[in-house]
């Protein structure tokens, strides 16, 4: 740029805007972190998101994850993970 005012101005709104990305970030964490009970998806959700697509689910966790399996009925079971040493991740792919 020609214009070292517009550079200037240009500068300080693109550090405002880095400086409020990792506000939002962090506030995004301590959500996460503080409503952990509350991160889970039910049957509905998946449906939303898949409609009535086979789904498949992978699921990556750390040592020490314990798994529960817990049959509702013939046709429905729950599946709770946790882990105190780190994150699981779970991918889902539908045809």
């Amino acid at each position: 740029m020609e214009n070292p005012e517009m550079l200037d101005l240009f500068q300080s709104q693109e550090t405002n805007l880095d400086s409020l990305t990792k506000e939002m970030e962090r506030k995004i964490d301590d959500l996460l972190e503080n409503n952990k009970e509350l991160a889970y998806l039910n049957f509905e959700d998946l449906q939303n998101i898949h409609g009535n697509q086979k789904t498949m689910v992978a699921i990556r966790s750390p040592p020490g994850t314990t798994v529960e399996v817990t049959s509702l009925s013939p046709q429905e079971q729950e599946i709770n993970l946790k882990s105190e040493t780190g994150e699981i991740l779970v991918h889902f792919f539908s045809q």
